[in-house]
Formats: structure tokens, C-alpha cells, sequence
């Protein structure tokens, strides 16, 4: 349900952009979605009941953090916006900021190639 309420929560932060009532609807609304999508992917994962069970325990776990940047984005806007709604629109721009350099942090750790946010994000 939540998915379907995006392109309203869109169009309405475009039409209200300092409308304080606008922006937590919109973080909340994408910070549902992406907990919702979080948690599919841990059932998905869950002993490997939904994906391969070749998959590489190191993938699940990349994805796993890679999906939290969003709804943890829309979070930290939460609390900005009730300061000032314009400069909550920053704050989405962590978003290209925290991908890569979490990427070059799960590969460190596991010492193997992760598949790159941009990637996944076409796939």
C-alpha cells in the first residue's frame, strides 16, 4: 500500500515544497517503503528460501546494509524538516554521498567484489 501512495507524496512535496505537513508525509512514506523492501529481502534471505542457495552470504549481507541508506535517509529528514522544511531536501543528498563510501566499505571488510549500488539499482 505504502508503494502506492509514492507518486502522491511526490506530486505533493513538488506542489507544497515548503509545506512542513508535506515533507514528513513524503521521508515517511519512502522510509516505509524501504523498511517494507528491507525486510522482503531478509525473508527472501532467510536460510536462503527465495534466492539461490549458491548466493554469497557476503552479497546478502551488502544488500542488506545498501537497502537501509534510503529509509535512513528519509529518518534524518524527518527532524530537519520540522526545522526548516527547505533544507530537508539536502539531506536526500546524502544518498550519492553514503554509496559509495559504504560500498568501498563492505568490500574492504569482506575482501571480495560487491556489486556497486548503481548497478543494483538498474538490475
Amino acid at each position: 500500500m505504502s508503494l502506492l501512495v509514492v507518486p502522491f507524496s511526490n506530486d505533493l512535496v513538488f506542489r507544497l515544497s515548503s509545506n512542513l505537513f508535506a515533507k514528513i508525509w513524503f521521508s515517511t512514506n519512502i522510509c516505509l517503503v524501504g523498511f517494507l523492501s528491507f525486510a522482503s529481502w531478509i525473508y527472501a534471505t532467510h536460510q536462503r528460501r527465495l534466492v539461490d542457495k549458491d548466493l554469497d552470504h557476503r552479497i546478502i549481507r551488502s544488500m542488506q546494509v545498501k537497502a537501509l541508506i534510503e529509509p535512513i535517509c528519509a529518518l534524518v529528514s524527518i527532524p530537519v524538516a520540522l526545522i526548516s522544511p527547505d533544507l530537508s531536501d539536502l539531506v536526500w543528498l546524502l544518498i550519492p554521498v553514503v554509496s559509495p563510501v559504504l560500498n568501498k566499505a563492505l568490500k574492504q571488510t569482506s575482501r571480495s567484489d560487491v556489486i556497486p549500488v548503481s548497478i543494483q539499482l538498474v538490475e
